[in-house]
């Protein structure tokens, strides 16, 4: 992966958890859990707890629509998997489930996914704002190193060569549909940003 890649990647992560609020619905979902540890029987904390276990269930779902494997990918290149796993709400439940008894066990486990979240998300601020401040020409790459992937499964090939030939056959009538790099760029973009 390339800087600039690998700047639009953080960049997308970064839009991707304010649009969808992940970081704000887990902070929430902590102080729910600790309101609800203080007065478990209180009705309106449980229901708090419900409503915002809720709603974060239905911004994760939305990950899907806004995150592409090709992005997923290239997060996981950058060593920020944890950033949007697709099992994320599913793991707080099962914490919630085991632990209903004993709400400050859940409030820190999501404390602790928070945690690492945000420290990846703010080493990418760092990064992206040094690239801006040093006027980094991320985009000025494109005309000359144009980095393409695709991911080829492992039965295409039959865990050897000899299926390679065929796929890359199909990977260069592909790449002949396509006039400029510029153009690559355009639709490498319109396809991560798709659901917008």
């Amino acid at each position: 992966m390339n800087l600039g890649t690998a700047i639009e990647t953080m960049e997308l992560a970064s839009t991707l958890d304010a649009k969808l609020e992940i970081s704000a619905l887990l902070e929430r979902t902590i102080v729910s859990l600790s309101n609800l540890a203080s007065r478990p029987e209180d009705p309106s904390f449980q229901a708090n707890t419900r409503s915002v276990l809720h709603d974060l269930a239905v911004n994760l779902s939305k990950i899907d629509v806004w995150l592409s494997d090709a992005d997923a990918a290239r997060l996981e290149e950058l060593g920020a998997s944890e950033l949007f796993p697709s099992d994320l709400y599913d793991k707080i439940m099962d914490q919630f489930n085991v632990h209903v008894a004993t709400p400050s066990v859940s409030k820190s486990y999501v404390q602790e996914i928070l945690n690492t979240r945000t420290t990846i998300l703010a080493a990418f601020s760092t990064v992206v704002g040094v690239a801006k401040t040093q006027k980094c020409d991320l985009g000025g790459q494109i005309n000359l190193d144009v980095e393409i992937g695709f991911p080829v499964h492992p039965a295409i090939i039959h865990d050897n060569v000899t299926g390679l030939p065929k796929q890359l056959d199909w990977i260069n009538r592909f790449m002949l549909a396509w006039k400029t790099p510029t153009e690559i760029r355009q639709r490498r973009n319109q396809t991560s940003n798709k659901g917008n």
